[in-house]
């Protein structure tokens, strides 16, 4: 199903070579009677494509060439409608002023034992520092957790409380009209 914005006027996309390789398999493979699984299909196309000579992917190379003149001159001729987006449907914009989530004991532990990792070894990159920092956590003992324990529990109460007081942007001018009505 397309997404909600998309005009079904829209110009179907170009096709690339190796999707043209990709029809050409499938209906080799369906000639011979073969029935693969998508995956294994998809996998011994992956293979052919890499074993096929110049010459042939030059072939499916000129389709491609072909497909993308078409693509380019039905753009030519096509406007969007009035409120059309471009692209999918993106990603929901993050209020700035929304309640920073809490952090766990681990990354309180983190937080804590981090500058002395990389002191000690200066050359350790992000994953290695991350790997010593979880192998020390496990190794851990109860007592040793519990400080780190209760900054993440306190911090999770904070959490708790900016979230029952934060009210979204745009939310509040609501709520003022709502209280309008009822001073009557």
């Amino acid at each position: 199903m397309p997404p909600k914005n998309t005009d079904p006027n829209k110009p179907k996309g170009r096709t690339s070579a190796y999707a043209f390789f990709i029809k050409h398999q499938r209906a080799i493979y369906k000639e011979q009677g073969k029935s693969l699984d998508f995956s294994a299909f998809a996998k011994d196309c992956s293979d052919e494509w890499k074993h096929l000579g110049p010459e042939s992917k030059e072939k499916f190379g000129r389709l491609a060439a072909e497909d993308k003149k078409r693509y380019d001159h039905e753009m030519k001729g096509y406007v969007p409608p009035a409120g059309a987006t471009k692209g999918g449907r993106g990603r929901k914009k993050k209020d700035p002023n929304a309640p920073k989530r809490p952090l766990s004991a681990f990354l309180f532990f983190c937080q804590d034992r981090r500058p002395a990792i990389k002191a000690k070894n200066p050359s350790y990159t992000i994953g290695n520092t991350a790997k010593v920092l979880g192998k020390d956590w496990k190794g851990l003992d109860e007592e040793k957790r519990k400080p780190f324990e209760a900054k993440a529990e306190k911090d999770r109460q904070r959490y708790e409380q900016e979230k029952r007081d934060y009210v979204p942007a745009g939310e509040d001018d609501e709520e003022e009209e709502e209280d309008d009505e009822y001073e009557d």
